[in-house]
């Protein structure tokens, strides 16, 4: 949740002592103070561009998919900002995006800047090392390097603008990019390759090999309670007794 603001700043802080709901905007407040809007998800009443506006305040944030995502369910409200940042957007481009907004509103409604920009940028995006061996991707595609060479997975990488460096006959290595949060894994970047090369690139084998799973026997108790359930459908009555008993009858009924 980002708060009000104070000053020239707007402060994050959790939505934990939030209670209530404003169903004209969706709009939180613990009936103290009035919160900007549901960070990643939703915008508030007082804080958003009305017919009177003549300054306004602009963000480009980043807002952890993880949190994002919670908020959006806490709250049941699936927005299109929240579809957004729960899935992770690329963090080095905040600043690209906070000009091409400014400019669109100088643009098409007239004004000029007012402020110089602050940025931070508390844990820069820093690229990681995948390393993607050629056979791998082969044996997930299911072909053989005739169909799939290490030419083409290279020229596929290249298309996709991942940087390949350290290549062997044997393997290579691509970096992390910041617009795509959930490839951090060879098999992400094997997916990429696939999905860019086509499936229905890759032939369909003539046979199928599949491991047949042998049940292992019926336990005693199951098998009571199949006999059970056939002679009710039968129309017999079951009945179940107090196992509890006396010795002394116990030992008349039922001596050995």
């Amino acid at each position: 949740m980002q708060g009000p603001m104070a000053g020239k700043f707007a402060v994050p802080r959790p939505a934990r002592q939030l209670r209530q709901r404003d169903p004209a905007d969706g709009k939180q407040s613990d009936g103290k103070q009035q919160p900007m809007c549901l960070a990643g998800v939703f915008g508030g009443a007082h804080s958003g561009v009305s017919e009177t506006t003549t300054s306004i305040f602009l963000e480009s944030a980043v807002f952890e998919p993880t949190i994002t995502r919670r908020t959006s369910t806490t709250h049941n409200l699936r927005t299109d900002a929240a579809s957004r940042f729960e899935k992770g957007v690329d963090i080095t481009k905040t600043f690209d995006v906070l000009q091409l907004a400014a400019a669109i509103i100088i643009d098409v409604a007239g004004g000029d800047i007012a402020s110089n920009y602050a940025d931070v940028y508390l844990k820069p995006f820093e690229p990681q090392k995948i390393p993607i061996r050629f056979e791998k991707v082969r044996a997930v595609a299911g072909c053989d390097a005739l169909l799939l060479s290490n030419e083409k997975i290279i020229a596929i990488c290249e298309a996709l603008n991942y940087t390949i460096t350290e290549q062997t006959n044997a393997d290579f290595v691509v970096f992390s990019q910041a617009n795509k949060t959930d490839v951090l894994r060879e098999i992400d970047v094997i997916e990429e390759v696939l999905r860019i090369f086509g499936l229905n690139n890759i032939p369909i084998p003539n046979t199928f090999q599949n491991a047949i799973q042998i049940q292992n026997p019926l336990k005693p108790e199951l098998k009571e309670r199949i006999i059970a359930e056939n002679l009710i459908s039968q129309g017999f009555s079951e009945i179940v007794c107090n196992s509890i008993s006396q010795k002394k009858l116990n030992d008349i009924y039922f001596t050995t």
